[in-house]
Order: structure tokens, then C-alpha cells, then sequence
């Protein structure tokens, strides 16, 4: 301690100001001595007490060489520094680029039920090699509509058979055997059913929703349509229950057609025809669609 006394001084040459710390607030001003001002307060005069004095003056000197005697406030965390350390800006390599917004699909107007601006390619189908309409007179005999269907079918190179049962109702042709005879003798690919005329006065049509069911059973997979009647006064829903029990049938409503008729129910050959117009291009649509 003597030979840094040499070199420095006496420690009791060192002046206050060089103490800034907090430790020496009262006498942060004064020009006192420094180990005056520590013996004057504690009144100690020992050689023990000049060792402490001196060692506690390095401290302090030290304390003050290296700017830690103020003490910075603690702040807490941000939350980007607790998420993950921040990579030095020297270091840190570039970000990538944020991947751009994918761009809106366009999605064809067919697709969108929308009618495309040129005409859509037409649906190409088979027309049936075999066909059989049966059901009630209005099938029609030797007129009527199987007379306005006859040609259209033969044009198709299509064998056509025709099978009316007069006066027939749902209930009682589901209980026959004709169907069946008539499947066995024509051989068909698609049957069109006239049925219904005989019901517009049902008083609970939704009764013969189960011979309905049964008839299209005993159809099979072959594709098949229903003609609903062209009824001439308000029904009692008889057409309704046809279309909602024939599935998976098509089914095609005559209501609103305009036709002659021979004897107020029966269509003529000019009905027929007019009748056939009207539905051909929903019978066309029931045809198998062809592979291309």
C-alpha cells in the first residue's frame, strides 16, 4: 500500500469530487479529504481503521473508473424480445420476400350456370334400341299420341311398341301381370307410362304412392318416363303424386298442352301430334348419352 502511495499520493489527497457515487451524496459539493470525511463520521482513528478507509477509497475509485456507480432502472421485456432473440443487423441475413396472394381461378360460366358466350357443344346420345309406351287410352290405340311418338322412334332406327288399356287406373294396372308381358314381348330400353287420367277424382291420390313405387320396380334399370295426364279440369293431385313417386323416372307434365281431342278427353291425330311436339324434346333427353 506504501509504494501505491508513492505513485498516487496519499489517498487523503483525493478530493470528493472525484466521488460522485451515491455513496458520498451529502459531501458531493465539499473539498473535504476523503478519509477526513470517512473518520469524521464514524470518529475512528485506529490503524485498522486507516486500512479500511484506504481499501475503501480504491473501491470507490475503482467503482467510479469503470461509470458503474449509477445504477440504470430496470423495464421489463418487450414482447417481440421474449418471442425470439433479435438477429444482429450485421449479421442477419435478409428476410425472404412474403409470398404474393394466390390469384383468383377463373371459373368456366358452365360452371357457374352461367350460358357461355358460344353456343355449348351439344350432349350427343343414343337413341334406344327398343321402345314401349303403355298405360291408359291415352296412350291411344291407333291414333293419338303412340301415333305422333311411332315415326319419330322409326326415324332413330328404333322399334316402337304401343300397349293402351282403356279405363285402366294406377292401382289396378300395378295389380296385373301387364307390365311384365309386355317387357317380356318388346324387350325395351326405355317404357314411357302413360298413367293418372283415370285418377283426377281420386279422393286421396297420395294413396297410390306404393303402386306407383311398385311399377317402377318391376321397370327395372331400363330408363323410363312417366307422362302425367293432360288433364282438362283442376285434378285432386293426382299429378303431384306421380311426379314425387316415380323415381328414378323422369317425369313429364302435360298439364297447360293444348290439344284437340275427338270427344272432349281423347286427343285426335292432330292432339297427338301437337301433345308429341311439346314433349319430344323431354323424351330426347331421357337417351343415354353416347361415348365419344
Amino acid at each position: 500500500m506504501a509504494s501505491a502511495s508513492a505513485s498516487f499520493g496519499h489517498v487523503g489527497d483525493l478530493r470528493t469530487p472525484l466521488a460522485s457515487g451515491p455513496i458520498f451524496g451529502p459531501f458531493r459539493s465539499g473539498s473535504y479529504p476523503l478519509d477526513h470525511v470517512i473518520r469524521s463520521e464514524f470518529q475512528l482513528q485506529s490503524p485498522l481503521f486507516e486500512r479500511a478507509s484506504t481499501i475503501l477509497a480504491w473501491v470507490a475509485l475503482a467503482t467510479i473508473a469503470t461509470g458503474c456507480t449509477e445504477a440504470r432502472p430496470l423495464r421489463p421485456p418487450f414482447d417481440d424480445e421474449l418471442a425470439e432473440p433479435r438477429a444482429s443487423s450485421e449479421n442477419a441475413s435478409p428476410s425472404p420476400a412474403p409470398s404474393p396472394a394466390p390469384s383468383p381461378i377463373e371459373i368456366p360460366k358452365a360452371m357457374r350456370g352461367e350460358a357461355p358466350n358460344e353456343r355449348s357443344r351439344p350432349v350427343t346420345r343414343m337413341a334406344p334400341s327398343s321402345v314401349l309406351h303403355i298405360g291408359d287410352s291415352l296412350v291411344g290405340f291407333r291414333g293419338g299420341l303412340s301415333k305422333a311418338l311411332e315415326p319419330r322412334f322409326h326415324a332413330l332406327n328404333s322399334r316402337f311398341t304401343s300397349d293402351a288399356w282403356g279405363g285402366v287406373g294406377i292401382a289396378q294396372f300395378e295389380r296385373s301381370t301387364r307390365l311384365e308381358d309386355a317387357l317380356s314381348h318388346a324387350h325395351p330400353d326405355l317404357v314411357i307410362v302413360s298413367l293418372g287420367m283415370n285418377n283426377v277424382e281420386a279422393p286421396h291420390p297420395e294413396s297410390l304412392a306404393f303402386a306407383l313405387h311398385a311399377i317402377v320396380r318391376r321397370i327395372g334399370a331400363r330408363r323410363c318416363i312417366f307422362v302425367g295426364p293432360p288433364t282438362t279440369k283442376p285434378d285432386t293431385g293426382i299429378v303431384d303424386v306421380v311426379r314425387n313417386n316415380v323415381q328414378p323416372c323422369s317425369f313429364i307434365d302435360s298439364r297447360g298442352i293444348l290439344i284437340e281431342r275427338v270427344d272432349g278427353l281423347h286427343p285426335s291425330d292432330v292432339g297427338g301430334a301437337a301433345w308429341a311436339d311439346a314433349i319430344w324434346e323431354r323424351i330426347t333427353e331421357s337417351f343415354e348419352p353416347s361415348t365419344p
